[in-house]
């Protein structure tokens, strides 16, 4: 590794939308969001029906049905994205978030992580996750680089340490 990549520094305040946004395709991307996506597909289809049957029948309990189920789903929907929201408050309650590489680890704010215990770094169109640690995460927004140069450097030590771990995104996500 060169000198320039070994001195990479950030330092910057993040956005609760940048980690929930992040944290939301990271979800996506690893799967660890499919059983509430299939719990929420299953009360949104009993509504459904329920819709139907009070379209057909007009019968007020199928209506009353329909109702509670529509509630229910918004309120499971919530829910499931309660610990994103929970995660990106407390990365924008801090007042920096640093990033520094170097040759055995990064060391995240507060918190050196070796290489070893990264488990995934997703490159998105507009920030890079990480998962490390079993289930730590960490979100570093694009627009923190200084240049599309540091954010190179950045990227390909990522690369060369990771390896398959590293996962490139960009263009879909």
């Amino acid at each position: 590794m060169d000198e320039m990549n070994m001195n990479l520094r950030l330092t910057y305040k993040i956005k609760e939308d940048e980690v929930v946004s992040t944290l939301d395709k990271m979800d996506k991307l690893q799967g660890s969001n499919k059983k509430q996506q299939l719990i929420f597909a299953a009360i949104m289809a009993i509504a459904a029906v329920d819709a139907y049957m009070f379209i057909s029948t007009k019968n007020g309990f199928a209506l009353i049905l329909t109702m509670i189920f529509l509630v229910l789903g918004v309120f499971y929907k919530k829910k499931s994205n309660f610990s994103n929201r929970r995660l990106a408050e407390a990365f924008a309650a801090d007042p920096q978030q640093i990033v520094e590489v170097q040759e055995t680890q990064l060391q995240l704010t507060d918190r050196a992580t070796s290489y070893e215990e990264i488990a995934l770094m997703v490159e998105f169109k507009k920030s890079f996750g990480m998962n490390y640690m079993g289930n730590h995460y960490f979100v570093i927004p694009k627009h923190v680089f200084a240049d599309e140069e540091q954010m190179n450097s950045f990227r390909n030590v990522m690369k060369e340490k990771l390896q398959e771990r590293f996962q490139d995104q960009s263009e879909k996500m």
